[in-house]
């Protein structure tokens, strides 16, 4: 592998060889699933998320929602509109029908992320270990989902998109970019936190001012900053909440129907504790193990990116990349979320850049060949699980 990566340094065949390398493998994972199960490949790329995406691009979001006992039961109105919305209108001029459109809309998505995340990598690590992060991170487990009928390729790019205008310092360019990642995924609205951290980070190396009332003056201007920039940050989840009030007529029923429909908010953790539970006492099935795996994998990304942040003495960007990155990790492995671990963790990107920048190239080689492996591993491993729940 590494003399595959060198050989295509070239921003040009580079990026289509790492997508084409993510996607093949996906695929190959995605084929031993569907011959096991007896279904076309394209039945697994839009299975479970896919399936309410899928209706809202043919019904659109519902007045009335399905009540049992008095709670909601899961449907629609739990998924933003970013993906499903910009599926239909690719679908009005592409021929293929709309899992075609979903799937060249995330191809297209996972393209631009790849030419934005090397870029981003090589202003922080260096030209030639950003070849190395870049394919960890489309290598990586959870990026399997890039490819489903699912929203995480257009949040991934939007994530990447305001990093990279981060490390450029174009704060204010930053947040919209997060805004438009809050209309995607929902997991997308810790990075909100992304620039007002970069502020206040920045604000408190502000010492030494003349007199008392300058220091308090700028320090208020740094808080208030730090505050609209976290508004615009945020602003794309509320308006999905907007859009909600005006199907439904009530206010904040997304995280009514996520309580009481996906029975969120409920014991953190708990989901992963019964598994980990499960293994120890020795009643376990392979389900429960892999999905542990996972979870365990994601707590090393946090574990790798307290030491990025540590190693880098706190340094702004590094903060403020890294603390929303292990947020997201932690929303990934609590409560009933745990099984979608993987496609939490791999939005964590910083995660690759700080393995890239810290490990041998030859421990990178194998992380790579480990990576490669995994991510056809998880595909099938994923779909077979939706068929066996």
């Amino acid at each position: 592998m590494k003399n595959i990566i060198v050989k295509y340094k070239d921003v040009t065949i580079f990026t289509p060889f790492v997508l084409i390398l993510s996607f093949g493998l996906t695929l190959l994972g995605l084929f031993s699933a569907a011959r096991s199960r007896n279904v076309a490949i394209s039945h697994l790329l839009a299975e479970w998320d896919g399936i309410h995406y899928k209706s809202l691009i043919e019904t659109g979001y519902i007045k009335h929602m399905p009540i049992l006992n008095g709670k909601l039961l899961q449907n629609d109105n739990a998924f933003f509109p970013t993906f499903p919305y910009l599926t239909k209108y690719l679908d009005k001029v592409l021929p293929g029908g709309i899992a075609f459109s979903g799937l060249v809309l995330n191809i297209a998505a996972v393209f631009i992320s790849i030419i934005l995340f090397r870029k981003l990598a090589e202003k922080m690590i260096g030209k030639e270990k950003s070849y190395y992060a870049t394919v960890l991170l489309f290598l990586f487990p959870g990026a399997f989902i890039f490819y489903w009928f699912y929203a995480e390729a257009i949040t991934i790019l939007f994530i990447i998109t305001a990093m990279h205008f981060l490390v450029e310092k174009k704060v204010l360019l930053s947040s919209f970019a997060i805004a438009l990642a809050t209309f995607t995924r929902p997991n997308a609205a810790v990075f909100a936190a992304m620039t007002p951290i970069y502020i206040l980070a920045t604000g408190i190396e502000l010492k030494n001012f003349e007199s008392k009332f300058i220091k308090w003056r700028n320090m208020l201007m740094v808080l208030g900053k730090a505050i609209i920039n976290g508004a615009i940050s945020i602003s794309g989840f509320f308006a999905f909440m907007l859009i909600l009030l005006k199907v439904t007529g009530e206010w904040g029923v997304w995280f009514r129907l996520e309580r009481e429909g996906w029975g969120e908010s409920k014991s953190p953790f708990k989901i992963i504790w019964q598994d980990f539970s499960s293994i120890v006492s020795g009643d376990f099935y392979y389900r429960n193990f892999v999905l542990c795996l996972y979870a365990f994998l994601g707590i090393f990304g946090i574990g790798v990116l307290i030491w990025y942040v540590m190693s880098s003495k706190f340094e702004p960007i590094i903060l403020a990349m890294s603390v929303p990155s292990i947020l997201v990790i932690l929303l990934g492995i609590s409560n009933n979320t745990a099984v979608a671990s993987p496609r939490f963790t791999v939005l964590a990107v910083p995660i690759f850049i700080a393995l890239a920048s810290k490990l041998k190239k030859k421990y990178l080689i194998y992380l790579c060949a480990a990576f490669a492996i995994s991510i056809a591993l998880t595909a099938s491993f994923y779909s077979w699980r939706y068929n066996s729940a």
